[in-house]
């Protein structure tokens, strides 16, 4: 089954890319971004747990179709994740499902620093950060 979720999502992955290619005005040249995803340092775990030894969230930013593809290691539950664009204070909020082993976030690709926040149902947060230029 898990197995059936990765390919769910490596299907999903290939198709963005092959609609970025061929809607992006520098063809196959539209690349995406590896967001690192790390415990918020800002906010001390509730749980009284040290930090887990894999973060059991990836994420992927492909500005130029105006995504960002969200992998799970494992369920986690349902997860609130916040998007702000520091540059020009735009915000995307949504709940996903780990249970199904990926999830898609749109957002607009314009430049600028970006802040994404992951909250896990046991209020664990995790953060990452990326630049689109």
């Amino acid at each position: 089954m898990k197995a059936l979720k990765l390919i769910y999502v490596f299907l999903l992955l290939c198709t963005i890319v092959i609609i970025c290619s061929a809607t992006s005005p520098i063809g196959a040249l539209a690349v995406g971004k590896d967001i690192p995803v790390k415990v918020n340092p800002n906010k001390k775990d509730s749980l009284g747990l040290k930090t887990p030894a894999v973060i059991p969230i990836t994420a992927y930013a492909i500005p130029e179709a105006g995504v960002i593809t969200i992998s799970f290691v494992r369920n986690i539950g349902e997860v609130d994740v916040e998007l702000i664009n520091c540059a020009s204070g735009e915000f995307v909020s949504d709940i996903v499902s780990s249970k199904d082993g990926g999830a898609i976030i749109s957002f607009s690709g314009d430049i600028g620093h970006y802040r994404i926040l992951f909250t896990t149902e046991n209020g664990r947060d995790y953060i990452g950060e990326f630049d689109v230029e």
